[in-house]
């Protein structure tokens, strides 16, 4: 009976050594692929996530200088687990009790990090520095055009004269081998657009038969400069701020105009709403409303000023 006891002791010491030394591979394997530095969407100035071979990490702001950056959150040696039941690792804080981020590496080797995104600093890039410009449908200045700032993007489509801001969101990117730029709707983290980089003034839009170039813009000739190269006049592609309150003579309680991504407007009055549509043609707002009925407005101060026919005036609330 001795016997038989010791050998289910010894049974079960084996047991746990083996589950011990097997969590301890897969860690040590996990460790190997991604210690290093990881940036959030792919650009190097926004947060990073750096993990150490003994299993600390720090995960730090996006930069504020060049070189700068302060740090968020970290976990010392040994503060990385394997959860073995939902297949996912866990991110022990060392700074806020109870505190655990979410890991995944997915198998095409990104981290989704705090369900965020995550690229591996090889494949990383400055997105300002790599990618910021205006980007025109077949380098043609009188086609709709993305324009890249600072790892954000503004889309631009072409209407009659000149342009109209239509949605905006921030980038993704992905070197390596993938050299692929994805642009992301700010308020719904939806996909507008997916590109492949062909060249350093090239992309093309994946799935479709649509390439956008880089045109270089020079305002060093004089102030019109700007406009006349992208084939412009000083009063073209003014753009309003989407999913922005315009309120009549700046009082929140007088009446509103709300402009969304897909070209339409609400003007919100204390007991009715009006619904309708709204094109941009240089630096004229004209809305159409349900009933049919079009008004023209005049937008000012880059935008924070719209103002009707009979002079009164909607803010932007910033």
């Amino acid at each position: 009976m001795k016997k038989c006891a010791m050998s289910l002791l010894t049974l079960c010491l084996l047991i746990s050594l083996a589950g011990c030394s097997r969590d301890d591979g897969i860690l040590k394997n996990f460790l190997v692929d991604t210690e290093g530095d990881w940036y959030e969407f792919g650009n190097s100035n926004s947060q990073m996530l750096r993990i150490a071979k003994d299993g600390a990490w720090t995960l730090y702001e996006a930069e504020k200088f060049e070189g700068e950056r302060l740090i968020e959150d970290s976990g010392g040696a040994g503060s990385i687990s394997y959860d073995s039941e939902y297949k996912e690792w866990n991110f022990k804080s060392e700074n806020y009790e109870h505190s655990i981020y979410l890991c995944d590496k997915t198998e095409d080797g990104l981290l989704i990090f705090d369900l965020v995104t995550f690229v591996a600093a090889n494949e990383s890039r400055d997105l300002g520095e790599r990618f910021n410009g205006t980007w025109y449908l077949d380098g043609d200045d009188d086609q709709d055009y993305f324009k890249f700032e600072d790892g954000m993007w503004d889309y631009y489509a072409a209407i009659g004269t000149g342009h109209s801001s239509s949605d905006s969101g921030y980038l993704a990117y992905r070197g390596g081998n993938t050299k692929e730029l994805t642009a992301f709707a700010s308020h719904t983290d939806d996909l507008f657009a997916v590109f492949s980089v062909v060249g350093n003034d090239e992309i093309s839009m994946k799935d479709e038969t649509l390439t956008y170039l880089r045109v270089e813009i020079d305002a060093s000739e004089g102030g019109d400069e700007l406009e006349q190269v992208a084939g412009l006049t000083s009063d073209e592609n003014v753009s309003i701020s989407l999913w922005s309150f315009y309120y009549l003579d700046g009082e929140s309680d007088a009446g509103s105009l709300f402009f969304y991504t897909d070209n339409t407007v609400d003007f919100d009055l204390a007991d009715e709403t009006w619904e309708g549509s709204y094109s941009i043609d240089g630096n004229i707002l004209t809305i159409t409303w349900e009933s049919g009925e079009e008004i023209s407005l005049t937008i000012l101060d880059n935008g924070s000023t719209i103002v009707d026919a009979q002079g009164e005036s909607f803010y932007l609330d910033e």
